[in-house]
């Protein structure tokens, strides 16, 4: 037993390059004997975080993956309390991956105990990210067909109600990043034309962030059928977990751009269409771009550019 787990981990412990197909073929292969060493990671990760700031330390985002492919339950634990991290860790331990599959992994693994899901969300001490993420979570379970969609209708409108009372307050002082926004968000993946007036009362109300989405865009959002969103959705693969490739492979870490004279003079193909391994001295968890940008892009811990002098994740971003 020890000796799968010592040969995984020596695998899969620090970023390296080309992807390690074999050794997640290994692991779910050997599921049922590594996936309490998975937790391990987790458990020790989540109480101290300093363990994932080793330069290329990347084990406990393999192993949050793999425990979510699997739908193991032990996993909910720590990924709760990896949720409730600082804010001046988080970003460091969890990378992109909390914005792009944290809930969608916490969903996966909740064995639909959504009641912590929900506390994070309620907690005004959960950094706002996790709280967006956490509300993915309960929408991926009902696109999942997992949960019913009219209780999560039911609960979104509560919490949006006592959200506007509270951004209404005259004495309330705006935090920049607001949950509303996020239920709002929740509201257009689930065409809830139920909630549809309500919506628009927020909208009307000016509490809506329309640079997250427009009053024009959620109401183009309703015309759609549910059922053809979340089609859609799901294959946009946002709902569980299932490919742990699918989720790491599109590092930067694992592809470089051919530059245009190489790419030209070498292979005689457009730069665009081009990769090749490359093996970097530490991990970026940044998924490749598949478009060029026109301005250089704004890091969610950078100043914003708009120059509020605020972090862009707690201002525009």
């Amino acid at each position: 037993m020890t000796e799968n787990w010592n040969h995984l981990k020596a695998q899969l412990e620090f970023f390296s390059t080309p992807f390690p197909q074999e050794a997640i073929d290994f692991a779910n292969l050997h599921r049922d004997e590594l996936a309490p060493f998975l937790v391990e990671v987790l458990t020790q990760v989540s109480a101290k975080p300093s363990l994932a700031m080793q330069e290329d330390y990347v084990l406990h985002q393999y192993a949050m993956h793999l425990l979510a492919c699997w739908r193991d339950e032990r996993a909910y634990a720590p990924l709760l309390a990896l949720g409730r991290l600082d804010d001046s860790v988080l970003d460091a331990v969890l990378g992109d991956a909390l914005t792009e599959s944290y809930g969608r992994c916490l969903a996966g693994v909740c064995g639909g105990d959504t009641g912590p899901i929900k506390a994070l969300i309620e907690s005004m001490e959960v950094d706002f990210w996790v709280r967006h993420a956490a509300v993915h979570a309960l929408v991926v379970r009902v696109l999942e067909g997992d949960d019913d969609r009219t209780a999560l209708l039911a609960y979104l409108a509560a919490l949006g109600e006592n959200e506007a009372a509270r951004i209404g307050d005259p004495s309330y002082v705006s935090e920049c990043d607001e949950l509303i926004d996020c239920l709002v968000q929740a509201a257009a993946d689930l065409v809830a034309v139920e909630l549809r007036d309500v919506v628009e009362r927020w909208y009307d109300a000016g509490l809506i962030n329309r640079s997250w989405l427009s009053r024009e865009d959620f109401n183009t959002r309703l015309a759609n059928s549910y059922e053809a969103t979340r089609a859609q959705q799901l294959a946009r693969d946002q709902g569980y977990v299932t490919n742990v490739k699918t989720e790491i492979g599109g590092w930067s870490g694992f592809h470089e751009r051919v530059s245009p004279v190489a790419a030209e003079s070498d292979l005689g193909s457009p730069a665009s269409e081009l990769t090749r391994p490359l093996p970097p001295k530490s991990w970026s968890p940044t998924p490749v771009e598949t478009f060029v940008r026109e301005t250089p892009k704004v890091g969610r811990n950078d100043l914003c550019p708009c120059g509020s002098g605020k972090k862009y994740k707690k201002c525009c971003g």
